[in-house]
């Protein structure tokens, strides 16, 4: 790391020196401080107008000489003003210079939002008006950085309830976790359940082993709601935006309208995430961020049980009785003679600590700008050994000659990963608190916390801390190196034509080493000994090259205003992946994949995956009198993974309410825009080759012909069928139809927005059953069938409550909510065969996804339970015909809740005091229903192993207990039952804020412009929700952050 800083150290100190060598270049200034003394003009007039729409620019700072006006309707007036050159600044455009030579100037400026190309929108740029931009919603980097400045991902779901972030409930805060996202509800059936083999392994379904994490098709193929992600322009993955340094963000627009989502044809239907990252200034700039975070385990909602409560639960059981009375007296003993009680839970958890280091530097004038970017984020995990290293660097250089501009950034982007040695977390929560964890000789971790030598065998118990003393491994590198060329052309008259390459490569390497001496192996016997020990090893790349072309043009005529694009995108994707495990390893020292003794699987498995895209994309937009509007969009794709033409298009009109002569009068209100659109867009995550027969051959074998001279060397080999091509697979396709409010009032102290849609997505492709009569069982085919409905509405509020400008106080409040709901309109058989499998073929003591018409996707289904026995204990169901038993039946399986909750959204406050900031955040949820999965293994468990203490719960059952909510232990086995569905609504303080800028007389003793310090907290609190462990494989987590940020 210090090599870094020093590298950009001493580009600093390069850059000043080119800096200061440039404005010491006679003639450079001279422009803006000559006089004209000779020729005088009393009075001048100059007209200011964007350069590509001819559109009157407003509050534009003109200064000649040392008078400064801004212009008004485009027009500022200068009298007796002796000077001569003027200089024309505005936000968003480029700082200019130019000589008065007439009483009457017209001056027009270049938008720089226009030329950084396909920042944000490869088939829609936003225009100068307003109005031809599709429905978007814009966070900037900084309100992202008020929620959280760990993940870009948390913020956005504060700002945007239709962007649903779903973590998993075993993964936790695992820092090398991925969540799900989804924007506007589901548009597709799970990966798992969409894809043929997915029972047996990914060879059958068609992916590769291991998949770089960079491979957005990939991915997005396993993560089928996953939106477009879009940094700068370039699509990516998941992973790679969650990897980036927070800090780069300079804005995120969301894109899920259907005008937009039709402007990108096949990739369009699950929206876009358009990333825009931060480019240099111009000018000599150096900031710097330092940061510091220490996360804590939260497992305030595991309960186990006590050494002394758990042999009382042993001892009721009547298990130890007999031949087992010794084992009890053992652990007797432990607990109440030698007080022992360990808190297990404990051992693999530490208060982590973290931190990240971002250093920017940027240079330039009115026609350079160039800058280097370093950061290194250090990530550790609340279970000791987890880790995520990123570092991320960037340079960028860019100009302009004339109306030519052009720029290019390299970056390159590390990680260095790890999970912990310790296991899973699950793991030391059933641990026994009577056992030790340390050898009472060596005072370190044991490897058998209990042996009990019986008469028909042995029982063993092994300590999972034990696995952190070896050399046990599992770790993920990558390194990604990335090119962005952006190459812009104003040709005049309201032309534009942009350009844009783009070339990333990114290779990973994953190492998963178990050494022969792990707990894994325990079991193993003596004539098996050298099968102990398994290594498997995976390598991956993944090449991706985008470019794209585009001319549009804009114009003012009076009233009435056109805005036109057209254009060509293409891309070419190539992902390799080879893997290998071996098993059989001599000792724990000797961690090298040389040294297994064989194959765990039967040989190495490879793949190599190429995909091909091209879209040609169009967009017309007219507007009357800046008050009515229409946009039309399409495009035309062909993509590999289909045989044909795919063609989408949308329509959006809009009413500016406010402008009409009704409305004018009325001052309050700022902006009232009514609008709406309708249009189809694609999916292109599905499987890329299913348009191919696809084959493997025999290589354990080969054909030699009777009587064949050749010996053992033979001719041919056999070849086997895994894939049977359709050449008439369409694009998946989703149809939308939304309608919005827009409204600003009280001179912008009040805005908010309503959008109500429905969405409709369909002629998915699917794999097709075929009966064993067929002979079509061993491989895949698949077609286009099934749909799934979207309804829903979204509001955005934000208002200002109270300012004051004598006290420098500003109190904000933000609100905004999302109903939505989703159906499944039609399935088909190879749906109806998972839902088979999924009743009958795997365990039933968790819950099972179903697949059913009339159904939300993602729903609990269980038998319904009318309460229990007071008599016996059993559980009785209700059976299809009405009917009760006590006998669990899948077939009696119903529809009990939606997984995905109807009502989601944020309430926040953001208060601003003189030099102070404060802000809270809250998200919320509603309708949502969750299986409480602890109860129903508490239900299941054997006694082998700790309880939680919810088995205490006082509406379990006992002989004659009526009304019982929870069945005694030890009775029966729980399946899946309605008994156990409860509520899982919540309400979460995500982020707690408090900031401070240091006064500017201290600021500038340091020469610095500003220096900020902030402390958050993340995740301080939740309320609500199931009564259940959360976090099982990997603990949630608090975060307490501590920055400090510096300009110069």
């Amino acid at each position: 790391m210090k090599k870094i800083y020093c590298f950009i150290g001493l580009a600093c100190i390069i850059c000043l020196g080119f800096q200061t060598s440039h404005a010491l270049q006679p003639g450079v200034q001279e422009l803006f401080s000559k006089v004209d003394t000779a020729r005088r003009i009393q009075k001048i007039k100059i007209t200011v107008l964007d350069l590509a729409s001819s559109k009157p620019l407003d509050s534009v700072q003109v200064t000649l000489g040392k008078e400064s006006k801004y212009t008004v309707k485009g027009i500022v007036v200068f009298e007796n003003n002796e000077d001569s050159v003027i200089v024309l600044s505005k936000p968003g455009y480029r700082r200019m210079g130019k000589k008065v030579l007439t009483p009457s100037l017209v001056v027009r400026m270049v938008n720089t939002e226009r030329v950084e190309g396909y920042a944000v929108s490869s088939a829609l740029l936003k225009a100068s008006n307003d109005a031809f931009s599709p429905s978007a919603v814009v966070v900037t980097g900084e309100e992202l950085r008020n929620i959280s400045v760990l993940s870009l991902i948390d913020g956005l779901k504060f700002y945007l309830p239709s962007l649903l972030v779903s973590k998993s409930n075993n993964q936790g805060d695992n820092p090398n976790s991925i969540p799900g996202l989804s924007l506007s509800g589901t548009g597709n059936f799970p990966f798992w359940a969409n894809t043929a083999g997915n029972n047996k392994d990914n060879t059958s379904s068609g992916l590769l082993t291991t998949p770089s994490v960079s491979d957005y098709i990939a991915s997005n193929t396993i993560a089928n709601s996953t939106p477009v992600i879009l940094l700068d322009g370039i699509q990516v993955s998941l992973q790679t935006i969650l990897d980036i340094d927070v800090n780069r963000v300079k804005s995120v627009t969301i894109l899920k309208d259907a005008l937009a989502m039709a402007s990108y044809g096949m990739r369009g239907a699950t929206g876009v995430i358009a990333i825009k990252t931060n480019k240099p200034s111009g000018k000599l700039e150096i900031s710097f961020r330092e940061q510091a975070q220490i996360a804590s385990a939260n497992i305030s909602s595991f309960t186990p049980l006590t050494a002394k409560q758990k042999l009382e639960v042993e001892k009721n059981s009547g298990l130890f009785n007999g031949a087992l009375a010794p084992v009890y007296q053992n652990r007797y003993n432990q607990a109440y003679a030698n007080d022992v009680n360990t808190d297990w839970l404990s051992i693999p958890l530490r208060n982590a600590l973290s931190t990240k280091h971002t250093l920017a530097l940027s240079a330039g004038n009115d026609d350079m700008a160039y800058g280097l970017t370093g950061s290194y984020n250090n990530v550790n995990g609340t279970i000791k050994g987890t880790f995520r290293k990123n570092l991320d660097l960037g340079a960028y250089f860019g100009g302009h000659f004339g109306e030519f501009s052009f720029s290019n950034q390299f970056s390159y982007l590390g990680t260095d990963a790890a999970n912990s040695p310790y296991g899973t977390f699950d793991l030391y929560a059933k641990m026994n608190p009577y056992w030790q964890v340390n050898d009472q000789y060596t005072g370190k971790f044991q490897k058998i916390v209990e042996y009990n030598a019986l008469g028909n065998g042995n029982l063993t118990y092994v300590n999972p801390a034990y696995n952190s003393t070896l050399s046990t491994t599992d770790a993920m590198k990558y390194s990604r190196y990335s090119n962005l060329t952006n190459l812009n052309w104003l040709l005049g008259r309201g032309f534009q034509l942009d350009g844009m390459i783009g070339i990333s490569k990114q290779s990973d390497e994953l190492n998963h080493f178990l050494p022969p001496n792990h707990t894994a192996f325990a079991s193993i016997t003596a004539e098996n000994l050298f099968t102990r020990g398994l290594y498997n090893y995976t390598s991956n790349s993944f090449f991706d090259v985008q470019g794209g072309l585009r001319l549009q043009y804009e114009q003012n005529f009076d009233k009435h205003y056109l805005f036109a694009s057209i254009g060509q995108n293409l891309s070419q994707t190539s992902s390799e992946s080879e893997a290998v495990s071996v098993s059989g390893f001599a000792t724990d020292r000797l961690v090298d994949i040389a040294l297994g003794n064989s194959y765990n699987i039967a040989k190495p498995v490879s793949g190599k995956i190429v995909t091909r895209y091209v879209s040609t994309f169009g967009n017309v937009g007219y507007s009357y009198n800046g008050r009515y509007q229409i946009d039309i969009s399409g495009a035309m794709d062909y993509y590999s993974g289909l045989n044909q033409a795919a063609n989408f298009g949308a329509v959006g009109v809009s009413w500016y309410i406010n402008k009409e002569k009704f409305l004018k009068s009325v001052s309050w209100i700022d902006l009232l825009k009514i609008k709406g659109s309708l249009g189809i867009s694609g999916n292109q995550n599905f499987l890329s080759y299913l348009n191919r027969t696809t084959y493997n051959y025999y290589t354990n074998q080969q054909y030699i012909p009777t009587g064949s001279s050749m010996g053992t060397i033979g001719i041919g080999l056999g070849a086997y069928l895994t894939g049977m091509a359709n050449n008439q697979l369409q694009s998946p396709e989703t149809f939308k139809q939304d309608l919005g409010l827009e409204a600003s009032l009280l001179h912008n102290q009040l805005t908010f927005s309503l959008n109500v849609y429905k969405q409709i997505s369909y002629r998915m492709i699917l794999p097709v059953s075929s009966v064993a009569s067929t002979g079509y069982q061993n491989f895949s085919f698949y077609d286009n069938y099934g749909e799934i409905e979207n309804n829903g509405f979204e509001l955005l509020a934000k208002a200002t409550v109270y300012k004051s400008l004598h006290h420098n106080l500003k109190i904000n409040v933000i609100a905004n909510a999302l109903r939505t709901t989703n159906k499944i309109n039609a399935a088909g058989p190879y749906l109806n065969d998972v839902n088979n499998y999924n009743d009958f073929a795997v365990p039933q003591t968790t819950i099972q996804p179903k697949y059913v018409v009339g159904q939300p996707v993602y729903g609990i289904w269980a038998v319904p339970s009318l309460g229990i026995d007071a008599q016996s204990g059993q559980e009785i169901f209700l059976k299809k015909d009405g009917t009760s038993t006590t006998i669990w039946d899948a077939k009696d399986k119903v529809y009990a809740g939606s997984l995905v909750p109807t009502w989601v959204g944020a309430l926040g406050t953001e208060i601003n005091f003189k030099q102070f900031s404060f802000g809270a955040y809250f998200n919320y949820q509603y309708g949502a229903k969750a299986y409480n999965q602890t109860m129903a293994d508490i239900e299941n468990a054997t006694v082998d192993y700790n309880l939680d203490a919810r088995l205490f719960n006082s509406g379990r059952w006992s002989p004659g207990m009526p009304n019982a909510a929870y069945k005694g232990l030890f009775v029966s086995p729980t399946y899946a039952t309605t008994r156990l569905v409860e509520n899982e609504n919540k309400l979460q303080c995500s982020s707690l804020t408090l900031g401070y800028m240091l006064p500017k007389t201290f600021s500038q003793r340091i020469n610095a412009k500003n220096i900020g310090v902030k402390v958050m907290v993340n995740n301080a609190f939740e309320i609500g929700g199931a009564d259940m462990q959360r976090g099982i494989n990997y603990p949630f987590q608090r975060n307490y952050t501590f920055i400090l940020n510096a300009n110069f």
